[in-house]
């Protein structure tokens, strides 16, 4: 069973993605990340989370390019975030997004013009 802050969250999460709508931008590496978490720690039947990953598809997605992948390196080595984190900012930066939405990266934060956001910051039990 969830607990209530990840109900919460879940309720968030829906939330803000509604309210993107059409302006939502995700890299390959969100979607990875999605299933992933989606099935191995939520428990998500693999089926559904491939829907959802199918959905997120049809909008505005950045592939993982061997320029993005060199680029998110050099992010990483000046930022010292991991690799997978660089490659999600990376994307954003090359997508001109104004903002990030992540709870993995320093809120208030801004790197070459991105904002980092967590959009849960608010929410009880959550940093």
């Amino acid at each position: 069973m969830l607990s209530h802050t990840e109900s919460a969250k879940r309720h968030r999460a829906i939330e803000v993605v509604r309210n993107l709508g059409s302006g939502m931008v995700v890299s390959t590496q969100v979607l990875q990340e999605f299933y992933s978490v989606a099935t191995r720690k939520v428990g998500l039947d693999p089926l559904e989370a491939r829907g959802f990953v199918h959905e997120f598809c049809e909008g505005n997605v950045v592939p993982s390019t061997p320029g993005l992948i060199c680029d998110a390196i050099d992010l990483s080595i000046v930022t010292g975030y991991t690799i997978w984190d660089s490659m999600i900012l990376q994307a954003a930066i090359q997508s001109r997004c104004a903002r990030i939405l992540t709870e993995d990266l320093q809120h208030g934060q801004s790197i070459k013009g991105v904002r980092i956001e967590n959009p849960f910051r608010d929410l009880a039990g959550t940093v």
